[in-house]
Order: structure tokens, then sequence, then C-alpha cells
């Protein structure tokens, strides 16, 4: 992880350095070329990072990082920073989470990362109509349900045999 993190994160401090650095002097499509360069790097490291958790659940090291926390808060903070994307599609983007706190042990940054995944596919396939992440609790089972609901294209049946094999889209 460290020989393919390092170098990425080398550029990624440099371009952001030229660009706190050249202040006026860069032209604005030179600036526009650094901010595209500093966003496709922290998508790659995004990838990267995914890559290397495959790798890490694949080998059953994968460690999460488990602490209490309110789990609606967690959906509503996060559906705050996801909802611009479906607002530009023109798209009805929801959040229902129980007024009263949920709190639960979990992995932040798994849940985050679940989460994006989820809103994110249903941003990208839905082409007219909504949205929606929802929070419910579950007493009976004493557990939470977390959706994510789009009106986009949804997924055949006959793909869904193979949803979580390797290497299908």
């Amino acid at each position: 992880s460290h020989e393919l993190r390092t170098p990425l994160n080398s550029i990624i401090g440099f371009t952001e350095r030229v660009m706190k650095g050249s202040g006026d002097k860069l032209r604005e499509r030179e600036q526009d070329a650094l901010k595209t360069v500093k966003r496709n790097a922290h998508h790659l490291l995004s990838l990267i990072n995914d890559i290397l958790d495959l790798s890490k659940v694949e080998a059953g090291r994968m460690e999460l990082d488990w602490v209490q926390y309110d789990v609606g808060k967690l959906i509503d903070v996060q559906c705050q920073v996801l909802a611009p994307s479906a607002k530009a599609k023109g798209l009805q983007f929801t959040v229902s989470v129980p007024n009263e706190p949920v709190m639960m042990w979990l992995d932040k940054d798994k849940l985050i990362q679940i989460l994006n995944n989820l809103v994110s596919n249903g941003v990208k396939y839905t082409r007219e109509g909504s949205v929606r992440v929802s929070l419910q609790l579950d007493t009976e089972h004493d557990a939470v349900v977390l959706r994510v609901e789009d009106s986009g294209i949804g997924i055949p049946d006959v793909e869904l045999r193979s949803l979580f094999k390797e290497f299908v889209r």
C-alpha cells in the first residue's frame, strides 16, 4: 500500500503547493488543469484504497474501526454532502431518519463508503425521478434498516444472480 499511496500523495501535495503558491500568476486554463489533476488524483487514491480494502477482505485481514455513534446523524450529515449531485441532475433527493438518536456500534468510514456507493449509483442510473435514503428501526429483529431507493433503470432479473460476483459490473 505504501508503494501505491506515497507517489500519489506526493502528486496531490505538489499540486496543492503549486495552486497555493501561484496566487493569481496562473491563467484560468492552467488553474483548471491543476484542479483536474488534483480531483483525478484524489479519485485514483480512492480507487487504490478500494482495491487494497478488497485485498484485505479476501485475505481475511480487514479490520474495522468500531465506534458507538448515532447512525441517523451520520446518514443525515453524509446525505447533505451527496444531495447536490442528485439536485444537479434535477432529481428529487429525500432523506428520512428517526428524530431520536439511533446509537449503534459501527465503522463510520465503511458505512459512509457503502452509503456513498449506493447513492452515487442511484444518481448515476436515474435519469428522472428520485433517490430516497431512509433509516428505520426494526424493533422486532432489534436491527436498523438502511434503504437507498431510486426510480432508475433497475437491474434486470437475469443479472441479479451475478450481482456480487467478482469482475461483474
